[in-house]
């Protein structure tokens, strides 16, 4: 049995996939380890996914925190060339946010999803991807 949060990634994963199928998308899952998660395919569009998953409010606020981070450094931030977009989805709301790589510019971001001036609100189910 895998601890509570690579369990919690593996939910987030399938759960990506499920939206995505449903949302026509065709969903590749690479066979060895690579900086994306999934490879998105629609009407010849292909599009790197990497899925950064949470549940529970990181402060009394209402935020939810993710790491952008690469691997154990973490100092290492994902560029443009090792993915197209984040997928963070908080699974306590069930809600993904989608967010192209080049918009995050911290290895720590937090979503706000009470409050709709938020910088990333725009990004709340954003499948045009």
């Amino acid at each position: 049995m895998g601890s509570v949060k690579s369990q919690e990634g593996a939910r987030a994963e399938l759960r990506f996939m499920e939206e995505a199928i449903a949302r026509g998308f065709s969903v590749c899952r690479p066979f060895v380890d690579r900086a994306y998660d999934f490879l998105l395919e629609k009407q010849g569009r292909f599009c790197r996914v990497q899925v950064k998953s949470t549940s529970i409010p990181a402060a009394k606020d209402g935020s939810f925190k993710f790491s952008t981070y690469r691997g154990a450094s973490k100092s290492t931030k994902y560029t443009k060339d090792d993915i197209d977009v984040f997928a963070f989805y908080i699974g306590s709301l069930n809600s993904f946010y989608i967010v192209p790589v080049e918009k995050i510019d911290q290895v720590t971001i937090r979503i706000y999803p009470h409050k709709s001036d938020h910088a990333l609100s725009s990004f709340q189910g954003n499948w045009y991807i």
